[in-house]
């Protein structure tokens, strides 16, 4: 009996980890997601420098305080171009990183998962073993009080 309560325990603790590697799998999961919607926000921001960029080239003959001008503005642009690229990179690298923890989390369940299977399992097997043996021990003691009050008789 102590043993099923034990196991019964184990098989507790084994659920509890499951909710909370669930939770942890959520969370990751809606981080990533966060993380995407940034990236795509950072790409479209992108694309808008580069289109600014591309408006400010010169085309035809301009004063040169105008070319000046616009270089400097290009350059501006360039450099928060160079901080968007930057950023961009950060959250792809933040990206993989919470993904290899998803693809952890997920074997790690599984795991539970065939620990858990097994564990119930065997555990159903003992208590059915149990209780038929409990059952012939009663049928025995029935048969040995008829079969000694017949004898007495």
């Amino acid at each position: 009996m102590d043993a099923w309560r034990n196991g019964k325990q184990f098989i507790s603790l084994l659920e509890r980890k499951q909710d909370i590697l669930k939770k942890d799998i959520t969370f990751t999961e809606r981080k990533i997601t966060l993380i995407e919607e940034e990236i795509k926000k950072h790409q479209q921001e992108q694309q808008y420098v580069n289109q600014q960029i591309k408006l400010l080239t010169p085309s035809g003959l301009l004063e040169r305080i105008d070319i000046y001008k616009g270089i400097r503005h290009q350059g501006s642009l360039l450099i928060h171009l160079q901080m968007i690229i930057h950023k961009v990179t950060q959250l792809e690298d933040e990206k993989y990183k919470h993904q290899h923890a998803l693809v952890t989390y997920r074997s790690a369940i599984q795991l539970l998962d065939k620990r858990h299977y097994k564990l119930t399992r065997y555990l159903e097997k003992k208590q059915r073993d149990y209780f038929l043996r409990c059952d012939n021990n009663s049928e025995n003691e029935i048969q040995e009080v008829v079969v000694y009050d017949r004898k007495k008789l």
